[in-house]
C-alpha cells in the first residue's frame, strides 16, 4: 500500500446541505464559538474537562491539527452549513481508532446543541464513510459511542452499520466502567443514497 501521506485525500468535501474542510490557522475563534454551544454534553460523554478551553488554546489545536491532517493523524473535518457559512460541528477520522495497515478507520463526531436533530452529522459521518472507502482504501469503518449516548448511537444505525461488539472501559466515561458499541461498515453499498462530492 502506498504510505498515506503519499495519498492525495480531498481536502474539501461537498454534501447537499454541508461542506466539510480540515482545520487551519484562524479557525479557533469559529471552533471555540461551536464549542460553547453544548459543551456540557462533551464534559458528559466524552470526559472533557469542565472547564472550556480558551479561544487561544482552540486556535494552536487547529493549527496542531492541521499539521497532523498533512502527517495523515488525526484527521479532523469541520462541518459547516453551505447556506450560512457557520460552523455546526468537528468530525475526526483519530489515531486512536484507526489502522493504515488494515486498513480500518474510526469516525468520531460532535455537533452544536443549537443544530442537532438535523441529521447534519449523518450527512457528514456518511461523506467520511465514503472518503474512507473510496479514497483511503479502507475494509472497515467503525464508530464507537458510549451505550447511554442514543443521539450519537442514531448515526451509524441510520447509516446502516451493523452493531459489532459491546466492551466496557475501552475509553474514559463519566460511568465507573463505561460501556461502549462499536457499529461496524464493510461495504459502502449498504450506505443510503447521498451526493458525496470530492472537490479539493
Amino acid at each position: 500500500m502506498k504510505h498515506p501521506m503519499l495519498m492525495d485525500i480531498p481536502t474539501r468535501i461537498e454534501t447537499p446541505r454541508l461542506v466539510l474542510r480540515h482545520p487551519k490557522a484562524g479557525d479557533g475563534q469559529m471552533i471555540h464559538g461551536m464549542l460553547q454551544d453544548g459543551y456540557e454534553d462533551y464534559v458528559t460523554w466524552l470526559n472533557w474537562p469542565v472547564q472550556i478551553p480558551n479561544q487561544d488554546d482552540i486556535e494552536r489545536e487547529a493549527r496542531l491539527h492541521h499539521a497532523r491532517w498533512i502527517l495523515r493523524e488525526d484527521m479532523r473535518f469541520l462541518m459547516i452549513d453551505k447556506k450560512t457559512g457557520g460552523l455546526l460541528g468537528r468530525l475526526g477520522i483519530p489515531s486512536a481508532i484507526s489502522a493504515w495497515d488494515v486498513p480500518m478507520f474510526g469516525i468520531s463526531y460532535i455537533c452544536r446543541k443549537s443544530a442537532r436533530g438535523n441529521g447534519y452529522t449523518t450527512e457528514a459521518a456518511h461523506a467520511l464513510t465514503k472518503l474512507a472507502f473510496s479514497c483511503m482504501g479502507a475494509k472497515k469503518v467503525q464508530i464507537i459511542c458510549d451505550a447511554l449516548n442514543q443521539k450519537s448511537i442514531n448515526v451509524p444505525k441510520r447509516l446502516g452499520f451493523i452493531h459489532e461488539s459491546t466492551n466496557k472501559g475501552i475509553f474514559t466515561s463519566t460511568q465507573s466502567v463505561g460501556e461502549f458499541y462499536t457499529y461496524a461498515c464493510f461495504d459502502p453499498e449498504v450506505l443510503p443514497p447521498l451526493d458525496v462530492r470530492f472537490v479539493e
